[in-house]
């Protein structure tokens, strides 16, 4: 009788394990839709290979507290979007691991207590491409021709985030046409706007608007060189971690004379995880205008994945001059892109002309 009763422990043990192996083939598990919920800029970047900072896959793995541990190595896709099936409900840390091409750690980020039911569980995850606990250095070098001008030439710029916090610029004194800021060390990560004008008296005489990237024990380097009059840097790298936002700026004849009209055209297409907002609405590119160092408005509009376009009308500037665009879209701050055109207006004729 006992070895009968034991035998039927067995099997009932048996059939218990076989239900339970069963109910996890046919749906009793968890699938995690995971959003990479980051951006990227084209801005000023740190010198040397930024392929090492450039993004190719992806680890992920769950944990949780009764030693359960899934792990899932992916590709990176245009999508932002990664599905992980199979994993037994539950709660669990997830770890997540960008990676390059060398495997090397580009960038981590952590959910700590991710709670995932049976079927279909929809997350997002935001990696920062900084460490926010370091500092970067910019080299700004400032060029122009001294002969040009019947003075003396005095520096003045600025170095700030869109929460307004930066530097002043502190240029040193300069005869020779050449000065760079000796105050640009130990800056906080992150994408910062740059504004310098040139001073002859109270007189500007030329300037640069721009956006750079400063990121943890690196330099990031840029020039300005005004000996033509109006020069600008249009080295743009990309931040690979962060999903691109690029766009092309072109100017034309308003119609009236002595004003011109900036047209924008912002190229990149961004994951639907990326541009909509929670409402499914879609979120704002945010834009500001320059002419060399004067800011000449602000705008934003919708972002299209089909194509977004921005204008403004401002009044020429007679001669050579750099129009800029600096923008980003809302909500995503840490960084910020800008395109640029240099072009020369003829105030006889009324023409324009890219130079």
């Amino acid at each position: 009788m006992r070895k009968t009763l034991a035998l039927l422990a067995c099997l009932l043990a048996l059939a218990s394990l076989f239900v339970s192996c069963t109910a996890e083939q046919t749906g009793d598990l968890a699938t995690v839709r995971l959003s990479i919920d980051s951006e990227r800029s084209r801005t000023v970047s740190p010198d040397g290979n930024d392929k090492v900072n450039e993004v190719k896959k992806y680890a992920f793995c769950f944990t949780s507290s009764n030693s359960e541990e899934y792990s899932f190595d992916l590709n990176k896709n245009d999508t932002g979007v990664y599905i992980m099936s199979g994993i037994k409900p539950g709660k669990y840390t997830l770890t997540a691991t960008a990676l390059n091409a060398d495997g090397k750690i580009v960038s981590t980020a952590t959910i700590p207590e991710l709670k995932l039911s049976r079927g279909s569980n929809t997350y997002s995850v935001s990696f920062s491409a900084l460490d926010s606990s370091k500092t970067g250095t910019a080299a700004i070098s400032i060029k122009w021709t001294t002969s040009e001008y019947t003075s003396s030439i005095t520096l003045e710029g600025s170095l700030y985030q869109l929460d307004g916090t930066g530097v002043k610029l502190n240029f040193p004194t300069s005869t020779s046409g050449e000065v760079s800021p000796d105050n640009t060390t130990n800056l906080p990560i992150g994408s910062y706007y740059l504004k310098i004008k040139g001073k002859m008296g109270n007189k500007v005489m030329f300037g640069v608007s721009d956006v750079i990237l400063i990121t943890p024990e690196k330099t990031t380097s840029v020039t300005y060189d005004f000996r033509n009059r109006s020069a600008v840097s249009s080295v743009r790298v990309d931040d690979t971690l962060i999903t691109p936002l690029e766009g092309t700026l072109s100017i034309a004849e308003a119609g009236s004379y002595g004003e011109v009209s900036m047209n924008l055209s912002i190229t990149s297409v961004l994951p639907e995880s990326i541009y909509k907002n929670s409402d499914s609405t879609n979120k704002k590119v945010s834009i500001s205008w320059f002419m060399e160092d004067y800011n000449i408005g602000s705008t934003s509009v919708d972002y299209n994945p089909s194509g977004t376009t921005a204008s403004v009308t401002t009044s020429a500037f007679f001669g050579p001059a750099t129009y800029t665009a600096i923008f980003h879209l809302e909500g995503h701050n840490e960084s910020l892109g800008s395109a640029s055109i240099k072009v020369n207006y003829d105030a006889a004729s009324g023409t324009i002309t890219t130079i």
